[in-house]
């Protein structure tokens, strides 16, 4: 008795994992367009995310955005946006230095560069 209850409840509990991973990759991956990509660097102290959106259900209205973070902090707590580029549904990235990556022909630098909406941010942050 307590054996057929076991293996019913696993079998609910497996079928709502199943389901609810099902709809996540159906709406982030399908609907959405959504992947995101880490890279790390040759020695591993930085970690670059390429997140890749294509658009709402096939639209043009798409971007990608590159971020970098030091993978000695747990959680990626400064992580930070270097990279954003509209209406480019796809990056493709690589890394030519420890320091330096190139995101869709753009050249980086991990270290100094950051995209200019946060360089805006933090301007008007502290005024």
């Amino acid at each position: 008795m307590i054996k057929k209850l076991m293996i019913s409840f696993f079998a609910v509990i497996g079928t709502l994992i199943l389901f609810v991973g099902g709809v996540y990759f159906f709406l982030d991956v399908l609907i959405f367009g959504g992947t995101e990509t880490e890279y790390l660097s040759p020695s591993g102290k930085y970690i670059v995310t390429l997140e890749e959106n294509g658009g709402f259900a096939g639209s043009s209205d798409c971007w990608v955005i590159g971020t970098v973070a030091e993978t000695k902090f747990i959680f990626n707590v400064n992580k930070r946006v270097i990279f954003r580029e509209e209406n480019q549904c796809f990056g493709e990235m690589k890394w030519i230095a420890e320091d330096q990556i190139i995101i869709n022909g753009i050249k980086l630098d991990v270290i100094k560069d950051y995209y200019e909406g946060d360089r805006k941010d933090r301007e008007t942050q502290y005024e």
